[in-house]
């Protein structure tokens, strides 16, 4: 996997600023002794700061020590818990001191906020160990704890496995939801379950409406008379049920299911040309009104390209092989591959014109589609549920088709096993997460989603980060800004996009394995150059580089070295 998560996202790039020292009663904190005054005041050092402090006892110029803030009659003390080395157990001294039990958890956490300088009281340090007791004191649970102390996070464990959910690797959203449905599928049938795996399939499967843009596609070449293919549109239409007897009058019903037979009359050219104009009528009417019967073909369009894809694309490597040896489409044109739909069976020639078809469309996808893809999970899974709430979206008022809420009443109920109840708790921590990790009311403004998403068919997660200075408005400054993509893709595999924008002007870097996708991203080069000064946009360079494998690089190290690996629309992400 690439080094490269949530949390790591959210440091590149993004200057901290230190929050000033300010003493609290009861704070215990690392301080280093610089200068020492009369009536036992001394300049201390508290990270990067310098304050000056009266202590409670003398001390030694230029030692370190453990501090405690105390208030006596309105006057603050430093009071001296214990010296500090690197070199001696200062840390077993403190937690004696604070009578706290001397383990491996608290020896961690005081090292911890020694190297981080962070001041805590007593309480927040018990509270903070017993996270780290039940979470397990991993790299991920301090890497949360960085997490809340930059951003001034309130110490609440809610927030802390909200964030440690977000940032910690070992399972993604789309990941925690499979497990999440696999252990629906075993407990007893209830309302709640049912509708909690009806949205998670709804959110896991929801992907850019390929089969629907076919087929509209399909029917416009049908309706187009100097269209060359218009002929196997209406036929491939035929099969699809959108042609019915129907359509034209007793006396020139479509007979066998095949339109291309009553178009081909012979010695009959008007009769031919008025049963197509009826056709171009009936399906033209169709597109514009008739949303079930265009639905009802969708969903047999949709489960004949998703059943040829797990029958591992059959026909499309049998096509092309045809077309190697010229072998003529006459030669094809009523044949019928092995493979069939349980409710379509098409003809090679069908299946050739259907795979030229789906090809163009997937190729035409645009940003605004993957752009609206990307809302209509972000709505499904609910991740701003409560900001929606606030806004009066009377939409939300139906819990049942968003996940969030629907997480939240399952885990309110009292008859779920315990390990689902873990697995849906960590799916509204992820997703609180986020919402935490977005930082939107500061002077740079941090934006971050992480969504699992369907692609083509293909499941899999993208994260994606905005950074940049906040406008009055609150909104991200379009003309100064950063945005990362993070995202394995079905041919590309793992993938990181980062795109900088200075004055209008965009610089992409593209992160992957592949030794070939230059040479491949050359031909889309210009249409994306094209696109960006249409809106007012220059893109100046795209950077393609490797991951340093020698450093925590990528652990699919075997890559293919031949061009079919990137044969997927996938590279034009």
């Amino acid at each position: 996997m690439l080094p490269l998560t949530l949390q790591s996202l959210a440091k590149l790039d993004i200057k901290t600023i230190q929050p000033r020292f300010e003493f609290r009663s009861g704070q215990i904190f690392l301080g280093n002794i610089k200068k020492i005054f009369p009536n036992q005041t001394a300049l201390v050092q508290v990270g990067q700061q310098n304050i000056i402090a009266k202590l409670e006892v003398p001390l030694i110029n230029g030692n370190q020590y453990w501090f405690q803030v105390l208030s006596r009659e309105g006057e603050t003390i430093l009071k001296m818990l214990s010296s500090y080395s690197k070199e001696n157990n200062a840390n077993s001294l403190l937690l004696n001191q604070l009578s706290l039990p001397n383990n491996k958890v608290n020896n961690e956490l005081l090292a911890f906020l020694s190297k981080e300088q962070i001041p805590l009281t007593k309480d927040a340090i018990v509270k903070i160990a017993q996270w780290l007791e039940n979470k397990g004191n991993s790299q991920d649970s301090f890497n949360t704890l960085q997490v809340m102390f930059k951003n001034k996070f309130p110490l609440a464990e809610t927030i802390f496995q909200s964030v440690l959910e977000t940032i910690k690797t070992q399972k993604s959203i789309h990941d925690t939801l499979q497990l999440f449905e696999k252990q629906l599928q075993l407990e007893p049938t209830s309302k709640t379950n049912q509708s909690l795996l009806s949205m998670i399939r709804n959110v896991v499967q929801q992907d850019i409406p390929i089969a629907k843009k076919v087929l509209l596609s399909i029917i416009d070449t049908a309706i187009q008379e100097t269209a060359p293919n218009k002929i196997k549109a209406i036929n491939l239409l035929d099969k699809l049920g959108m042609i019915t007897n129907t359509t034209i009058d007793k006396q020139t019903t479509l007979t066998n299911g095949n339109a291309v037979n009553q178009l081909n009359i012979k010695n009959n050219e008007v009769e031919a040309a008025n049963k197509y104009n009826e056709i171009v009528q009936h399906l033209t009417n169709l597109k514009e009104k008739s949303y079930d019967q265009i639905n009802k073909s969708v969903q047999i369009l949709e489960n004949y390209l998703t059943d040829e894809s797990t029958e591992n694309n059959r026909s499309t490597t049998f096509i092309p092989e045809m077309v190697k040896t010229n072998e003529k489409e006459s030669q094809y044109t009523n044949r019928v591959e092995p493979f069939k739909n349980e409710r379509l069976a098409l003809s090679m020639e069908d299946q050739h014109f259907l795979k030229q078809v789906e090809t163009e469309v997937k190729e035409s996808v645009k940003g605004k589609d993957i752009l609206e893809l990307f809302k209509t999970v972000t709505k499904k899974l609910g991740i701003n549920y409560e900001a929606e709430i606030l806004k009066g979206n009377a939409e939300l008022n139906q819990t049942d088709n968003i996940l969030k809420p629907l997480l939240v009443k399952y885990l309110q109920e009292t008859n779920h096993p315990l390990e689902s109840k873990e697995l849906a708790e960590q799916l509204v921590n992820k997703m609180n997460g986020q919402l935490l990790l977005s930082n939107p009311n500061n002077p740079i403004t941090n934006i971050v989603y992480q969504l699992p998403i369907q692609l083509f068919g293909y499941q899999t997660e993208v994260t994606m980060q905005w950074s940049g200075k906040s406008k009055e408005d609150g909104k991200i400054d379009a003309n100064y800004c950063k945005i990362l993509f993070y995202l394995e893709l079905e041919h590309l595999k793992e993938t990181i996009v980062d795109m900088k924008v200075q004055n209008r002007v965009i610089t992409i870097k593209i992160i992957n394995e592949g030794e070939y996708l230059p040479e491949l991203s050359q031909k889309f080069i210009p249409p994306l150059k094209k696109a960006l000064m249409e809106i007012n946009y220059t893109l100046s360079a795209i950077q393609f580089d490797q991951p340093n494998k020698g450093n925590g690089g990528m652990e699919h190290s075997n890559i293919q070295k031949a061009h079919s690996l990137y044969s997927g629309v996938d590279i034009r992400i």
